[in-house]
């Protein structure tokens, strides 16, 4: 019975390690962390407020499953006021936490374009100068593309332009991203 068992374990034990490496080669990977500034400008459905803009962030954790690219996006963008014409003009910002699908076109070793597209929650924020707040939350399609420049195998900087289409506004915004690839 000793016997047996040794045989076992001798011959299952390589299998399930064999089949563990086969199938991690192919499973889910984690990709990339990514993240990036810019700025933004919304042009708003509703004539009650007014178009805005300023600075934006966003982060991307990205894995990868063969050539497909599934990432989970946080955006943020703020209105920035500098000066005040008059009148009660709103300060106004958006977050947005998005999952997207994409893929990469290498042009060259040094130069990959990269797509996604998506769905996300959108919420945009609006307070007047009097303290009054209007808060909503929307469904959102973003899409964008990476123009990415590889000086390094791992690590990659670039332009991204990017657009949220939502029932609010269209938030259109232009980053500079630095990525660094895990595999």
């Amino acid at each position: 019975m000793k016997k047996l068992i040794q045989v076992i374990i001798v011959v299952i034990v390589p299998t399930i390690i064999l089949a563990q490496e086969k199938l991690s080669r192919d499973n889910l990977k984690f990709r990339s962390i990514e993240t990036g500034f810019g700025v933004y400008h919304s042009k708003l459905r509703d004539d009650n407020l007014y178009d805005h803009s300023g600075p934006t962030f966003n982060v991307f954790f990205a894995m990868s499953y063969k050539k497909n690219i599934f990432s989970f996006q946080l955006e943020s963008g703020t209105e920035l006021v500098i000066v005040n014409f008059g009148g009660d003009p709103e300060l106004q910002g958006f977050y947005g936490v998005n999952l997207l699908y994409g893929r990469e076109l290498e042009l060259a070793r040094w130069f990959k374009i990269e797509g996604n597209v998506g769905m996300g929650l959108y919420h945009h924020k609006a307070v007047t100068k009097g303290g009054a707040t209007d808060r909503k939350n929307v469904l959102g399609i973003p899409i964008n593309t990476k123009l990415l420049f590889y000086p390094a195998e791992r690590f990659a900087f670039g332009l991204s332009p990017a657009v949220n289409f939502n029932s609010i506004n269209t938030t259109y915004s232009g980053n500079l991203v630095f990525k660094y690839k895990f595999n």
